[in-house]
């Protein structure tokens, strides 16, 4: 009798171990599932935050942080806009060529001014001026145009006084335009 008791009170601990086992194995999957789509989730979402956010890191625009639009209308490349572009130019290191953004100064159909002083206007609106050297002193040739920008062109500025902009390189095509920047930080 008592080795029959003892028999059953060792099944019913065997069948509530087995019965603890099973639980700590479905709680475990149901862990293991949730921790993989967490993983998946966030490896998604970590691939996605490059393609989509870029850096400035020049002083030329008054923000670092922008998001990079690259499907957007024609209608959005208006005077205001941050457009991103490739910049070909011996002036800056690495740079042939290299992503830049600038802000849109002057589009197609504007009218463009320069005047005796190098005073850059779009429509009489003051733009900017131009330097005669960069800051390791070499020489810089000013861009000169006065009348309407031509069709499918932009006038690009930067925010600083000393970017290096369409004031030195001239018209951007709009066709050249890789993406809208828009402002974060």
């Amino acid at each position: 009798m008592i080795k029959t008791k003892a028999l059953e009170q060792i099944t019913r601990i065997k069948q509530a171990l087995t019965n603890f086992q099973q639980n700590v194995r479905q709680i475990s999957r149901k862990k293991l599932i949730f921790l993989l789509i967490m993983i998946m989730s966030l490896s998604a979402a970590g691939a996605m935050i490059p393609s989509h956010f870029m850096v400035a890191l020049s002083p030329s625009v008054n923000y670092r942080l922008f998001y990079y639009k690259s499907n957007f209308q024609q209608s959005e490349l208006r005077n205001g806009t941050y457009v991103v572009f490739d910049l070909y130019t011996k002036h800056h290191k690495n740079c042939w060529p290299c992503q830049v953004v600038k802000k849109i100064g002057c589009i197609e159909g504007d009218n463009l001014h320069v005047d005796e002083n190098n005073f850059y206007y779009c429509n009489d609106e003051y733009l900017g001026t131009t330097q005669p050297f960069t800051k390791t002193g070499d020489v810089l040739y000013s861009f000169y145009f006065n009348g309407t920008v031509p069709q499918g062109k932009l006038f690009a500025i930067g925010d600083h006084k000393d970017s290096y902009d369409s004031k030195y390189m001239g018209f951007i095509n709009k066709s050249d335009i890789k993406a809208v920047a828009l402002p974060i930080l």
